[in-house]
């Protein structure tokens, strides 16, 4: 269930990616024009918030009414305006949203920012949007044309980003820290995130307790750092001369195992091997005397 899961959240994490714009930012609008579109674009997701999609039908385009009128609505549980791409002198634009939502699989849910595509046009000095005609079908990676299962499913295998190159992006500096047993000391991991999004850590350690192993921050933007923190205060020595502490990254849930190892452990406290046990002796029973014949008379 965790790969399904890191699969789908990575989905999501991908297409912020991808709608973004790589190029170089055009000329800035007027600040007049781009607080008027903003404000629609605010109304109009702001009624999917509210679940009052009447507010939004209100502000789509005479042609396009139809489309979302037949569109199956969805809630969100709140949005924040991405990227605005104007063209054709200001009044067409191309809006990217980022839309809270709750995303079910294989019986649990959890929160995404699903970014959503919107088309823009001015007519009499207001904004509407209006849905783009296409021959396929819209997906954060692009118009996918119809075709045979096997060929579609090869292309968007093509054009998404590996699981594995992502998790690469978000890398420890270290997967081995090093303690003296017997005094306080510590050490530190310094974990990177460099993906489109934001990520959470968390750890796992269940081990002894005068080892402390703490994150500076929980959540951590893209291009930014946290560090993880090994405080060994010894009220005796070590159970065991190595133990191990787990990061665990979301939602690309990758659990990164961070080997500790203390430094000066007895070998009294190192696990000793069992010496193998003798084979068992097999008991052979003496064998039965034979009768005798009795002597004859």
């Amino acid at each position: 269930m965790m790969i399904s899961r890191a699969i789908l959240s990575l989905f999501f994490l991908c297409a912020f990616c991808f709608a973004q714009n790589p190029a170089e930012p055009a000329e800035k609008p007027p600040p007049a024009v781009d607080e008027a579109l903003r404000a629609r674009i605010g109304t109009f997701y702001q009624a999917h918030v509210d679940g009052k999609f009447s507010n939004a039908f209100n502000l789509v385009a005479e042609e396009s009414k139809e489309d979302f009128f037949a569109a199956q609505k969805e809630r969100y549980k709140d949005y924040s305006i991405m990227t605005i791409e104007y063209s054709e002198n200001f009044t067409r634009a191309k809006a990217v949203v980022a839309c809270g939502k709750d995303v079910a699989a294989l019986g649990t849910t959890f929160p995404v920012k699903a970014p959503i595509v919107s088309h823009w046009k001015l007519i009499d000095g207001q904004w509407y949007w209006y849905k783009v005609k296409t021959t396929g079908n819209v997906t954060p990676f692009g118009v996918m044309s119809p075709g045979p299962q096997a060929q579609n499913a090869a292309a968007v295998a093509k054009r998404a980003p590996m699981v594995r190159s992502l998790q690469k992006l978000a890398v420890v500096d270290k997967t081995e820290v090093k303690l003296k047993a017997s005094e306080a000391s510590s050490d530190q991991v310094i974990v990177s995130n460099s993906l489109p999004g934001v990520v959470s850590l968390s750890v796992d350690y269940r081990g002894d307790p005068g080892l402390e192993v703490t994150l500076d921050r929980q959540d951590l933007r893209p291009q930014e750092k946290a560090t993880m923190s090994f405080r060994w205060n010894p009220s005796r020595m070590p159970k065991k001369a190595t133990t191990v502490a787990r990061l665990i990254i979301s939602p690309t849930n990758q659990i990164i195992p961070i080997k500790v190892i203390f430094e000066g452990v007895p070998e009294s406290s190192k696990p000793q091997s069992r010496r193998p046990l003798p084979p068992r002796m097999k008991i052979v029973p003496p064998p039965k005397p034979e009768a005798q014949t009795p002597a004859a008379k």
